[in-house]
């Protein structure tokens, strides 16, 4: 297992053993925890079904179960091993509420948590560090997301039966063809996060982190929605990490790191300005579009004619209305069949189930009359009487959820365990510096996604949008934002995650470390044009900016996302996405490509027989496990060769890159520059440098000189690799056994090796600022026209 991760005053991380500065490189484990594994169907997997076959969806909520999910304990190796080769030292390992406490509250998957603590601890058997990552979109499978069990929502009096002819919520299988991977019209691209403003994830998130200002009175079993609400998310986490904490108290603090709060909270209504106008931070709009007022209307059975968006270059824009008739369907529930099933204590005085908006109980709207009585009803703070903003939300409401969590946690588990805090999607965090929520084992984790390029799900290398620089009022007008061509808009990310590096360093301080949990590339982009072309030089090049841009800044990240079912036809199984970096169909494209390279004079080509093992065992596109052997943690054995060793992985030149695993000192830059193949790194070990190598064969130099490679032999054999800094430099683009020339480093002072077995390279300099720049010498940039290849030119090994 990995040793203990201590954190530097300058905000990095630091292996408790050896004191080599560590950064954190990884991805998301994995896209397919969001939904069940039993029972197996296409509703479970938010896949497209024929109307009217639904029933099982919502009725049979309470038993499903996440074992399994995302794989069977026997293919753990498998697809472990083959993360730990890529690079990657990191895992976010992604679960949800609804997986541990389905069957209703305070009723734990006893059996899905000792499943968990199994695929953790082979985890711990290939090194990574891990963070436990209590996923949601859109608050539930149930509102079009993830997250939340079913009961929720029947806690908060909604109906989710009632979600799509009320039109509050959008889900895919109601409005998807069967047959087909696209999406049809009324399921366009990206309109999943849509969701996030329509009336169940507005009212459900407004109660979550607002109930007691903005719906007094309504309570269950004695505590406030909003108390209620909370404690349950929070207990069940603790039940968790409680559970891990007792049966295997040795995965803590070394494995698994630290624990995550909610991903990407949402405000609900709290903050909006009006509710008869759409906010200015519902900058997306797709497809139907109402008001918070007219969501309410509609979740009441009234008739309302709503705005009809399309997403365009310089964002969504109006195209027409749409007639909405809910048929008399109405969300709001006029029983307490479910209060009984769940055991809710309510009032029945004070909250009563008569099938009206609880909204309209609070005056905010008069369902009789359907008329709006407090339009700015989300914007007065109760308290203090002065009017909110969208901004105060992280202010007041996720800073009280914050400080339950973070509190909870350090009192149940201990002050050791890492806690990430992540805030509102690309809002301005609130100051926890210097509060009592805060201390030296805090993580800020915001997440980062280049908005233009997600929605529209194409790569534009002629212009981009500065996004974040937008949202925070940087231009006078939107317009301004654009950045014309591929250095701009390089340099545009450089500075978006600039912006959030700074904001962070601010509000949490400069010692708190910044690891961004999220950000990635879809990788169906134009249709996924991708999959019949095997051109993924776009998706490249959109990943090679975004990493650039983390690595200028020197920010952690893990990667949305891996997903063990991703195929062509369906993506990562979940509303239309397709982030994954690895794809089994591109595995079997790959181990075609392998065995046509050893085809010679057979009689049977073997590719005819991986064909016939492809269908009848799938299971054959793992033949071989990999292991990367990466230090610290990794098992070591004889790689396979490069083509075999990245089978099935997409965008591979942008995902495997150089990376310090650990330096002697903190990391002052670094940077991989795809294109001419050139890895920077400066450190500085003035401090963390205990003895540096044997002083004769020291070679002190102002400037940068080229320095041959270390012969092996007893010399080397000899050389403490615990006082070296170690450089994951991938084979992939670094790869030529037969000319030691290869690879040309230059650097300040010092000796290096190259293990190519485990792909790590060891330099051993003095103390001080130090530099290292790694390039490969063959290639010549110059002669290559990168818009006109299939990839990247300066990929060594296709």
């Amino acid at each position: 297992m990995p040793p203990k991760l201590l954190i530097t005053p300058g905000g990095q991380f630091k292996d408790s053993v050896t004191h080599r500065t560590v950064t954190l490189r990884g991805i998301n484990f994995a896209g397919d925890s969001k939904t069940p594994y039993y029972p197996k169907s296409e509703l479970n997997d938010n896949s497209c079904i024929k109307p009217g076959s639904d029933d099982a969806f919502w009725d049979d909520a309470d038993n499903v179960s996440f074992v399994n999910k995302p794989f069977a304990l026997e293919d753990a190796d498998i697809h472990l091993s083959r993360i730990r080769s890529w690079g990657f030292n990191t895992i976010r390992f992604v679960f949800t509420w609804e997986s541990l406490e389905h069957q209703g509250p305070g009723l734990y998957d006893e059996k899905y948590i000792s499943y968990l603590i199994k695929v953790l601890d082979r985890l711990k058997y290939f090194g990574f560090y891990v963070f436990l990552n209590p996923h949601q979109d859109c608050w539930s499978r149930f509102s079009g997301g993830s997250g939340a069990p079913l009961w929720t929502f029947y806690a908060i009096g909604m109906d989710p039966k009632a979600f799509q002819d009320t039109h509050t919520a959008i889900l895919k299988h109601y409005n998807c063809d069967i047959d087909q991977r696209d999406q049809n019209e009324d399921y366009p691209k990206m309109v999943w996060p849509t969701n996030y403003s329509k009336l169940a994830c507005q009212t459900i998130f407004t109660l979550f982190f607002g109930g007691n200002d903005f719906a007094p009175g309504f309570e269950l079993g004695g505590q406030t929605i909003q108390d209620y609400l909370q404690d349950k998310f929070v207990n069940a986490v603790l039940h968790l990490l409680k559970r891990i904490k007792n049966q295997a108290g040795y995965l803590l603090n070394t494995t698994i790191i630290g624990v995550e709060n909610l991903n990407e909270p949402n405000a609900g209504y709290i903050g909006q300005p009006s509710l008869t106008k759409l906010s200015d931070s519902q900058f997306l709009r797709i497809s139907e579009t109402p008001t918070g007022f007219e969501s309410m209307q509609l979740g009441m059975g009234f008739d309302q004619s709503v705005g009809l968006y399309e997403f365009a270059s310089f964002g969504s824009k109006k195209v027409g209305d749409r007639l909405i008739k809910p048929e008399g369907a109405n969300v709001w529930l006029s029983t307490t069949h479910y209060d009984r099933k769940y055991n809710f204590k309510r009032d029945h005085k004070s909250w009563l189930l008569d099938g009206r908006c609880i909204w309209s109980k609070l005056n905010v709207w008069d369902s009789g009359t359907r008329k709006i009585i407090r339009d700015d009803y989300f914007t007065i703070d109760p308290d203090t009487g002065i009017r909110l903003t969208e901004l105060d939300f992280n202010k007041k409401y996720f800073m009280s959820f914050w400080g339950k969590f973070y509190s909870k946690i350090r009192k149940e588990i201990g002050d050791d365990l890492l806690i990430f805090c992540q805030p509102p999607v690309l809002s301005v965090p609130p100051m926890i510096k210097n509060t009592e929520f805060i201390d030296s084992r805090v993580v800020y984790s915001p997440h980062y996604y280049d908005g233009l390029t997600l929605v529209k799900k194409s790569w534009n290398r002629k212009w981009n949008v500065d996004t974040l620089g937008i949202l925070r009022g940087k231009y006078l007008t939107p317009a301004f934002g654009v950045k014309f061509g591929i250095d701009a808009i390089r340099q545009s990310f450089v500075e978006q995650l600039g912006m959030i590096r700074k904001e962070g360093e601010d509000n949490f301080g400069e010692s708190i470390p910044i690891v961004l949990s999220e950000s990635g590339v879809p990788i169906d982009l134009d249709d996924g044009k991708s999959f019949e072309t095997h051109n993924y030089s776009d998706q490249i090049e959109a990943l090679d900016c975004i990493t650039y841009a983390l690595e200028k800044n020197l920010l952690g990240i893990t990667y949305w996302t891996y997903t063990i079912n991703n195929s062509h036809k369906f993506g990562d199984v979940w509303n239309g996405e397709d982030f994954s970096f690895w794809s089994k169909d591109d595995m079997k494209k790959d181990i075609k490509d392998i065995a046509l390279s050893f085809e010679h004079d057979k009689e049977k080509p073997i590719l005819s027989d991986i064909d016939e093992k492809m269908d009848d065992d799938e299971s054959f596109i793992y033949y071989q496990p990999i292991s990367s052997g990466l230090e610290p943690g990794g098992r070591r054995e004889s790689l396979n060769s490069i083509a075999q060793k990245y089978n099935g992985l997409r965008v591979k030149e942008a995902v495997i890159r150089p990376l310090p695993i650990q330096t002697i000192g903190h990391v002052v830059e670094y940077n991989f520059c795809l294109e001419k193949l050139i890895f920077h790194l400066k450190v500085d070990s003035s401090i963390n440098v205990e003895k540096v190598i044997p002083s004769q064969r020291n070679r002190s130099m102002i400037g940068m000189s080229q320095v041959k490679e270390l012969e092996s032999g007893d010399y080397f054999s000899k050389l403490d690799k615990t006082q070296a800094t170690l450089i994951f430099l991938p084979l992939l683009h670094y790869n030529d056994t037969t000319q030691p020339n290869e690879i040309k480093v230059t650097l300040t002072s010092g000796e290096w090796k190259l293990d190519r077995e485990k792909q790590v390279l060891y330099w051993w300099h003095e103390s001080g600022i130090q530099a290292i720049d790694i390039a490969c010498e063959a290639v010549d940039m110059a002669n290559y026209e990168i818009d006109k290849v299939s990839y990247l030119p300066c990929c060594r090994i296709s």
